[in-house]
């Protein structure tokens, strides 16, 4: 099933799954003031070490750079 999600989708269905959740982190992080490991429990983050991992690699900077920088 991996493998006929990536030939539709063009990226594999981990990686889709994470850009779900990175953009709703993300969301919620420019617009609440909830602590980050709540935002992440509630994105369905299972390995916040994983997913800082992911994020930093991603955005550039931690989920607390993030916040500071696109806060509105």
């Amino acid at each position: 099933i991996s493998h006929l999600f990536q030939d539709t989708i063009g990226i594999s269905f981990k990686d889709y799954i994470f850009n779900l959740r990175y953009e709703e982190v993300c969301g919620k992080l420019k617009t609440t003031d909830l602590p980050i490991d709540e935002i992440l429990a509630q994105s369905g983050v299972t390995s916040e070490a994983y997913f800082y991992h992911k994020f930093r690699s991603t955005s550039g900077m931690s989920p607390g750079q993030y916040r500071q920088t696109y806060r509105k």
